[in-house]
């Protein structure tokens, strides 16, 4: 079981993209996919795209994203793929429906675009 406690960098980084994309040609890159429900997890059990288990134990200051580096040396790197995320579409009827859409949603701390 691999054991990852922070994330190294993204991997539009620069300093990383090149790293990674050595390894990219020897396919030694692996990628873990996760929900977008689970990104603000600090603790998660995943498995790579190669089968191999991996304990993610995040300190406070840091959180998962789409394309987070996990592990980065020179015989591999573990990239986090993040799921598709979900949008719910709601039309209010009215102007009050619209403001009490609104009051909800952020008194429920609901992402908004």
């Amino acid at each position: 079981m691999l054991r990852v406690e922070g994330v190294l960098g993204s991997r539009s980084d620069p300093a990383m993209h090149e790293a990674i994309h050595h390894l990219e040609h020897h396919h030694a890159v692996e990628f873990v996919t996760v929900a977008v429900g689970d990104l603000d997890r600090r603790r998660l059990m995943a498995r790579t795209d190669k089968g191999e288990e991996v304990a993610i134990t995040l300190p406070r200051d840091q959180k998962l994203h789409d394309g987070a580096v996990l592990v980065l040396d020179h015989h591999r790197a573990v990239i986090v793929r993040a799921g598709e995320q979900r949008w719910l579409r709601f039309t209010p009827r009215s102007a009050s429906d619209a403001l009490e859409l609104g009051y909800h949603a952020g008194n429920l701390h609901w992402r908004v675009r």
